[in-house]
């Protein structure tokens, strides 16, 4: 009996048949969308990531993750997004959040029918 311990990766960890990865971007590329490269076991690739994402979401490269066991086929990388807010901000950068919030008419904490 032979067993094999796969030792914990610095970014990618097993669900399934599929790899999964954190993909950190910014609230604006999470809201105008953007192309990013990302590492794969293969080296790289470009990941579109579509405008107004949320945090959580779950994009797939095909093809990408593990050798499944007993097949010539692949499982999937995911990426998992998580929307990073940066923790100090320019005076500039501060003045035009502050002119966003005073503009914009979203609302997370509704519903698309307008409750809470």
């Amino acid at each position: 009996v032979l067993r094999i311990r796969i030792s914990p990766h610095a970014v990618f960890s097993f669900q399934e048949d599929d790899l999964v990865a954190e993909l950190k971007i910014s609230p604006w590329e999470a809201a105008l969308g953007t192309k990013l490269r990302v590492p794969t076991l293969d080296g790289s690739a470009e990941i579109k990531v579509p405008a107004g994402v949320d945090s959580g979401k779950k994009l797939r490269l095909k093809n990408q993750g593990f050798p499944l066991q007993g097949k010539t086929a692949r499982g999937d990388l995911l990426y998992r997004v998580s929307i990073v807010v940066p923790k100090n901000l320019t005076k500039e950068e501060e003045s035009l959040m502050k002119r966003l919030q005073g503009i914009s008419r979203f609302n997370p904490r509704l519903d698309i029918e307008g409750r809470q």
